[in-house]
């Protein structure tokens, strides 16, 4: 039995057979679900982990993906990095019409095991945005969807005839490792730690956390403490020298650098901006 919801477009969508949704945050997207549409989403800014069809990957500004019906994927933060996105849903009937108006077998979007993705270059990602938004500007129903007939054929003919781009899917012992890493007895521990429970070299550590991430361990490691550290400072239970060693910190003046390189403020200025949106 499915453990994850199906998406539907809603019935004014459904009328033109497309939608648009813009989603400023990871926080907004959707948990692990399938679509009963296909969905091209476009990554306008940050970075974030995709999980997709049981394969992990991480996504960047840029990306352009094209997901297929029965799909299943979901989003999740990448350390202290957030993502926008804005995303585009069409009904199967309109794609596969769409297909047969181009001449092109739709075999070669839905045959691979992931979805097939393309990085934009700079000039294109501004176009791409802008057709995007003006979608739900257009009345619900034909308007709607003689505007977006003019969208789509460039759409599938990128995916179409553009190389694709190889998707950063994490091994799956990364993936494993930063499941372990995201627990505050492992993170406040630090590089150590995750040596421990890696099993493998630093350098060949560091180069695969460069590879897959664009972070180091270390920059990892930084973030997931931090942003316990901020945690803690809501919860109004600690001094902050206190905070400093039960995030693995034996430098004041050193947490007080990472802190402030993460937030851009200190924590007395963080507690003062947030602490009231923390109370209940």
């Amino acid at each position: 039995m499915e453990q994850y919801p199906r998406l539907y477009l809603v019935d004014d969508d459904a009328l033109s057979q497309v939608s648009c949704l813009i989603q400023d945050t990871v926080a907004d997207t959707y948990p692990l679900h399938s679509h009963h549409f296909y969905e091209f989403f476009y990554v306008v800014s940050g970075k974030a982990i995709h999980q997709i069809n049981s394969t992990t990957e991480v996504i960047a500004e840029g990306a352009l993906f094209f997901i297929r019906p029965d799909d299943i994927h979901a989003y999740s933060f990448l350390t202290n990095y957030d993502m926008e996105l804005v995303s585009c849903g069409i009904q199967p009937e309109l794609m596969e019409r769409t297909c047969q108006f181009l001449d092109i077998d739709l075999d070669f979007i839905t045959k691979p095991e992931l979805p097939p993705h393309v990085i934009l270059d700079h000039s294109r990602r501004w176009d791409i945005m802008n057709e995007f938004q003006q979608i739900n500007q257009k009345e619900a129903g034909s308007e709607r969807a003689r505007y977006f007939l003019t969208i789509l054929p460039k759409l599938i003919y990128l995916f179409y005839s553009t190389k694709k781009a190889a998707p950063k899917v994490l091994p799956v012992w990364l993936k494993d490792l930063l499941l372990e890493m995201d627990k505050p007895e492992n993170y406040t521990v630090g590089l150590e730690r995750m040596l421990q429970l890696s099993n493998i070299s630093q350098e060949h550590l560091n180069r695969e956390f460069r590879r897959f991430l664009d972070l180091t361990p270390t920059e990892y490691i930084n973030s997931r403490r931090i942003h316990y550290a901020g945690q803690l400072l809501l919860s109004h239970q600690y001094e902050i020298v206190d905070i400093c060693y039960l995030c693995g910190y034996n430098n004041l003046s050193y947490f007080y650098r990472m802190f402030k390189k993460q937030y851009h403020c200190t924590p007395v200025q963080f507690i003062q901006k947030y602490a009231a949106h923390a109370e209940p």
